[in-house]
């Protein structure tokens, strides 16, 4: 199973209301990327958290989609396995067919917990 598979299938609690949406997540034990990202410290990687957008942004808009123009991408802490991940959308249009149009943020949080920010992107 790949990485955007996995996440695919395990996103849940998606909730779409007007130009914001949210999703939550827990990567399990068993996710194949922590094996090698870190060994006996196992972290999800960014490109990971990346790939959690991108996924949202499919199953809110039904399509493909791939983040472009990344304006800034910070991380603060790190996410370990069973921990839950919480990705939260801003700035969502209306259609799909505005959502190339778009910049939007999304910022990614574990409880109270800041985890990552992706600011002024677009969607291909």
């Amino acid at each position: 199973m790949n990485v955007r598979t996995y996440i695919a299938e395990h996103l849940a609690e998606i909730v779409h209301a007007g130009s914001e949406a949210e999703a939550s997540i827990v990567f399990g034990k068993d996710f194949p990327v922590f094996q090698g990202h870190f060994p006996g410290n196992p972290t999800l990687p960014g490109v990971c958290e990346l790939i959690c957008v991108e996924v949202l942004l499919e199953k809110l808009f039904g399509r493909t989609s791939a983040l472009t123009d990344l304006s800034k991408a910070k991380f603060f802490s790190p996410v370990a396995p069973e921990e839950p991940l919480k990705i939260v959308l801003s700035g969502l249009p209306a259609k799909s067919e505005e959502l190339s149009g778009a910049e939007l943020s999304a910022r990614l949080v574990s409880g109270s917990r800041k985890i990552a920010v992706f600011t002024r992107f677009h969607v291909a």
